[in-house]
């Protein structure tokens, strides 16, 4: 069935609850002390945490069974982390903050091995490719060199202009699918 997953934050940190859509049914399936984290579901029994990215903080990722209320933690002391799993949770795409900008990075967690994707972007503005396994579509910024990213992007002090590339991440292709005009109506802060 359907069921919806809700944070609360309190003086102790934060509770994850899961409930069907009316609120009814409601079960504790997170009681931890982290605070400003970001959450979604991976699958039917999977919800990702990660830490709130920060280019002045590790951060970390943690996968949630909700079935047998365990963390798994993914991902740790990463400047600036941010990510997406998917479905099956063996594939993690994330990104980092680098030397004034962000560094797309793939993780197998079949096989253990990180590859530098060869685009720079948030992994914010990347979907995974639901009909082709290890493929995704990013949005990514023609000039990314700012200081106090992501930090500054999620404050909306800076706006970026995207174009929208392909990347299969086992080949390692990566095609530009729809490159932006470059005044698309956007302005100030309407940017991806």
């Amino acid at each position: 069935g359907e069921r919806i997953f809700g944070l609360l934050e309190n003086g102790a940190g934060s509770i994850g609850i899961i409930s069907s859509p009316d609120l009814e049914n409601q079960e504790t399936v997170l009681n931890t002390p982290l605070k400003e984290i970001l959450t979604s579901w991976v699958n039917g029994n999977t919800i990702s945490i990660n830490t709130k990215p920060s280019s002045k903080s590790f951060g970390y990722l943690y996968l949630l069974d909700t079935n047998n209320k365990t963390l798994d933690e993914a991902l740790s002391r990463i400047i600036g982390l941010n990510s997406i799993v998917s479905r099956d949770k063996n594939k993690i795409l994330y990104s980092t903050s680098v030397n004034k900008s962000a560094s797309l990075r793939f993780l197998d967690r079949e096989t253990g091995i990180t590859k530098e994707v060869g685009i720079k972007t948030f992994v914010d503005k990347c979907v995974w490719d639901e009909s082709e396994e290890d493929t995704t579509y990013c949005a990514v910024p023609r000039d990314l060199n700012f200081r106090n990213l992501p930090d500054n992007w999620y404050k909306g002090i800076v706006s970026f202009s995207d174009d929208i590339w392909k990347i299969n991440l086992e080949t390692e292709e990566k095609l530009m699918h729809n490159p932006l005009k470059d005044d698309v109506g956007l302005h100030r802060g309407g940017g991806l």
